[in-house]
């Protein structure tokens, strides 16, 4: 039997569509390499398994030509295995969404998922193999809709500096989700497509513009998990605010007075707990207010948020680190609070994933 001209096209689609697969995964690497993130690694993890299974699928097509022109003839079958494997990477999906949008793992999701699979499994090892396909197209879909929802609620909340972005993140998802979902259930409803690499080119151009808008704006992953408001650095014997920097410039903030009398309450409220412990957060009705402080120095360093954070609260640490060993040596007069001005550079540097509204 001769190759026939959708052969050649396949495999060109093919390849094509692991290229960017491959581009998608490079971004992603160079990502985690920058900022050693939870979600980068699990992102960088979700594009490196697509990769490997499209390329599995390109290898397992490149066997099926061969076999075509009688070489290779005895190759087993195991094109259905590829499935599962792809499993893995909408398990890796689903935790990276969830590192996103909440500190800690949703069990729920995860025990959701490990049903459909053990079912699917168990239809599998039965030879079942149109049930085998339809609980794979619902797995696909409860992950396209888990995604979209959560990309959707990014842009929401974006400010409108990456607000386009966002969206274009929105319609990557849709590329790499949404589509193949439709892909694979067209078959169940009598409908089979010529071209078997359709879902693979819909996958890598989805995840390539995933790749590129995370790279370009990586405080998008950073949109649902918190809201930060300002990071301010009190003299806790005079209750007196040496420096300051508000990323929430909105109407919605706290008041200025309103808040400068808060640190003044929180100012005495250190004092008084000297050698009694250390206060770690203010827990407010809508705001929680992260505090990092040394008896070595009469300062406190107050980060403002609606939510704590671990990433939060690990930069605060960091910043003040860093503030001490900058600035110890003016603290001989901390009334002279323009020598504290220079500290806005720690700020671009330790928390450049906060946006700003």
């Amino acid at each position: 039997m001769a190759l026939e001209v959708i052969d050649i096209i396949g495999l060109i689609i093919g390849t094509v569509a692991l290229i960017a697969v491959i581009f998608a995964t490079i971004l992603s690497y160079q990502n985690y390499r920058k900022d050693k993130a939870r979600h980068s690694f699990l992102l960088f993890l979700f594009f490196l398994l697509i990769m490997v299974w499209g390329s599995l699928q390109e290898f397992l097509f490149i066997v099926q030509m061969l076999k075509k022109i009688n070489l290779l003839m005895g190759f087993p079958e195991i094109s259905s295995y590829t499935h599962f494997l792809f499993l893995g990477t909408i398990f890796v999906l689903i935790l990276f969404i969830d590192t996103i949008s909440r500190e800690r793992i949703d069990l729920l999701k995860i025990l959701f998922f490990t049903n459909l699979v053990t079912a699917g499994l168990v239809f599998f090892i039965y030879d079942e193999a149109v049930i085998v396909s339809l609980m794979f197209g619902i797995i696909m879909l409860f992950q396209a809709v888990l995604w979209i929802y959560f990309t959707i609620k990014i842009y929401n909340k974006s400010p409108k500096p990456i607000k386009r972005d966002a969206l274009i993140l929105i319609f990557g998802g849709i590329f790499f989700t949404f589509i193949p979902v439709i892909l694979e259930l067209l078959p169940n409803l009598g409908i089979n497509l010529e071209n078997p690499f359709l879902t693979q080119l819909s996958i890598g151009i989805g995840v390539l513009i995933t790749a590129y808008i995370f790279k370009k704006q990586p405080k998008l992953a950073y949109i649902l998990p918190f809201r930060a408001s300002r990071l301010t650095i009190i003299d806790t014997q005079r209750g007196l605010t040496i420096f300051n920097h508000v990323w929430d410039k909105t109407s919605s903030g706290i008041d200025n007075d309103l808040f400068g009398g808060m640190l003044q309450g929180i100012s005495g409220i250190l004092q008084e707990t000297v050698n009694r412990g250390t206060i770690r957060q203010i827990e407010l009705e809508h705001a929680t207010l992260m505090v990092y402080s040394v008896e070595k120095y009469p300062l406190a360093f107050i980060l403002l948020s609606n939510e704590s954070n671990k990433s939060l609260r690990l930069a605060l640490k960091q910043f003040a680190e860093r503030f001490f060993l900058e600035f110890s040596d003016k603290f001989e007069d901390l009334s002279y609070i323009t020598q504290f001005e220079p500290a806005s550079k720690l700020i671009d540097e330790i928390f450049p994933f906060i946006p700003e509204y």
